[in-house]
């Protein structure tokens, strides 16, 4: 379980979505306008809520449902999104509750994440290393890990670990030499 301070999270979200780098004016525009930023937010919000014994999981949904009204995506408070992941265009993500997604981890629209067996006790989920990129409509599914800087083609299905460095595209993903 992440365990890392709300505001320190929420400060690497704000660098990652491009606060201090030229691209965005302030930090109150990240805030107030960039539905990435909303997203992790929120994430972290239904994490922090999740926390909480007795009214804690009734606010978490209903902050759930809020998210998914405004963001169009589903990032499970069960899973752990270290802080700095970029969503640059969140719509239709799906995230599940064991996930594990480093920091600097960018995920681009419709991309799932999650488990191939839905529910039971030998449910895996995947680990994200640092630096990974996961292109839009991506599938990542099982107990597998994506190395670190790796890179997910569009539409892909990754069914087995990708080490790092190394690019993956296709249905079954298939790693390929990386482009430069």
């Amino acid at each position: 379980m992440n365990t890392a301070p709300f505001f320190k999270e929420l400060k690497q979200d704000l660098l990652a979505n491009g606060w201090d780098n030229g691209k965005y004016g302030t930090a109150l525009r990240i805030i107030f306008l960039e539905l990435s930023f909303h997203t992790l937010f929120l994430y972290r919000v239904q994490v922090r809520l999740n926390r909480i014994p007795t009214v804690g999981a009734t606010l978490r949904r209903i902050v759930g449902w809020v998210a998914g009204v405004i963001t169009s995506c589903e990032i499970s408070p069960l899973s752990e999104l270290e802080g700095g992941v970029i969503v640059p265009h969140p719509k239709g993500i799906i995230i599940g509750k064991g996930c594990i997604i480093r920091s600097g981890v960018t995920i681009y629209q419709h991309v799932t994440i999650g488990t191939k067996s839905g529910h039971g006790a030998n449910e895996a989920f995947p680990i994200i290393e640092k630096g990974a990129k996961i292109y839009s409509g991506a599938v990542i599914v099982g107990g597998i890990r994506i190395g670190q800087n790796a890179v997910i083609g569009a539409n892909s299905v990754v069914l087995k670990d990708i080490p790092a460095e190394k690019t993956a595209v296709g249905a079954p993903a298939r790693i390929i030499n990386k482009i430069q």
